[in-house]
């Protein structure tokens, strides 16, 4: 331990330096810059200190003693990235795809850190994003599309959710799903019930929230709380690959199917055979 009550990471650890990507990584226009002047504007020591140091220490420890966990869902994130339609073959899901991938980056990122609520945040944003889209796609709406991504409608998850139920290919998968229901009015269908435990993240509802995860104020780490988000997000991406299913007309399966359903399906393991039929 040095002076400042700090335990610093052995000289071979990889993780213990810091570094700017070079700018040629940024599409530089002279690519013979290889570094960047220096700060002009440097934050004081102390509000990095406060910013940085708890989130570090559970970053660290997050890599140090469940890497493979962490490593799991940085991988759920890269395979849902080389899963997503070519640009100009999915004209509803394209970019809502991409959207996605962003929401489960930044929950990769935030549950590394010890912001598990914000984590699973994230996940409410990407379903409910891909729902709508879903649905405009089953309509053939691009009208309404349009007026969505340029924000001058909003479109409820509620509407989107019904919209799929009436379409033919909503019928199909929940006639497939039966007795069971994907999304139904019932407040058992798979959608509805994903739905409004997300939004119970979302809200920081009571057991929802990083004091629940906690136990403290925060972050800190807390293995089991990784161990949560990781469930949340395969059963979310179950139904996302679904959805981006059944709006892109062109959907050919990825690396991201497979893999998702060949590992655990905790709590929603009876939709396994619909999914490998629709999704494989």
């Amino acid at each position: 331990m040095d002076e400042e009550g700090t335990v610093r990471l052995s000289a071979d650890d990889y993780r213990r330096e810091r570094k700017y990507l070079a700018p040629s990584a940024f599409a530089w226009p002279d690519d013979s810059e290889t570094t960047y002047p220096p700060p002009s504007d440097l934050v004081e020591r102390a509000h990095w200190d406060s910013i940085m140091t708890l989130p570090t220490d559970v970053a660290l420890k997050s890599t140090s003693y469940v890497g493979s966990l962490v490593g799991r869902l940085d991988a759920l994130h890269t395979d849902w990235i080389f899963s997503w339609p070519e640009i100009g073959t999915a004209p509803y899901m394209e970019e809502v795809a991409l959207l996605a991938g962003e929401e489960f980056d930044a929950l990769v990122f935030n549950a590394a850190h010890g912001w598990y609520r914000q984590a699973l945040g994230c996940l409410r944003n990407a379903f409910e994003t891909m729902t709508v889209a879903a649905a405009l796609s089953v309509r053939g709406d691009s009208k309404q599309f349009s007026s969505w991504r340029n924000g001058a409608v909003q479109v409820s998850f509620q509407a989107a959710r019904s919209w799929i139920r009436d379409s033919t290919l909503g019928g199909q998968l929940d006639s497939d799903v039966s007795p069971l229901s994907v999304f139904g009015d019932d407040e058992e269908s798979w959608t509805r019930r994903r739905y409004a435990r997300l939004c119970a993240y979302a809200h920081s509802q009571a057991g929802y929230n990083n004091a629940d995860f906690w136990e403290s104020n925060g972050p800190i780490f807390v293995p089991a709380a990784l161990e949560h988000v990781e469930a949340e997000f395969r059963e979310t991406l179950a139904l996302c690959y679904l959805l981006l299913r059944l709006g892109w007309p062109g959907y050919a399966p990825g690396p991201g199917e497979p893999a998702l359903l060949s590992d655990a399906k905790v709590g929603w393991e009876q939709f396994e055979r619909t999914l490998r039929q629709w999704l494989l």
